[in-house]
């Protein structure tokens, strides 16, 4: 499925959160920025929960669960900057 970001909302307004509890075994994340958005339809450990599309039923905000192992906080910063190598797809 594609995903863009929703044109009506400021660049403030698009964020990707990720959020885990000590009893759950997943991470939860949301994202209404479109190059994670594609990224996270890629994987196949993505489960999406929920989603938000634009009139043209292209999805603009996505929510899903990924596996705990998924998510690692790294000791070093990435080289790139770029929101698009946050989540690595399985492309």
């Amino acid at each position: 499925m594609i995903a863009r970001e929703d044109s009506e909302l400021s660049s403030l307004e698009k964020e990707v959160t990720f959020r885990v509890n000590k009893s759950d075994q997943v991470v939860v994340v949301h994202s209404e920025i479109g190059s994670i958005n594609r990224a996270l339809l890629t994987r196949d450990d993505f489960e999406q929960t929920a989603n938000r599309t634009d009139d043209d039923g292209v999805i603009v905000a996505l929510t899903g669960t990924l596996p705990m192992g998924a998510l690692k906080i790294s000791q070093h910063a990435r080289t790139s900057g770029s929101f698009n190598s946050i989540v690595s797809s399985h492309d």
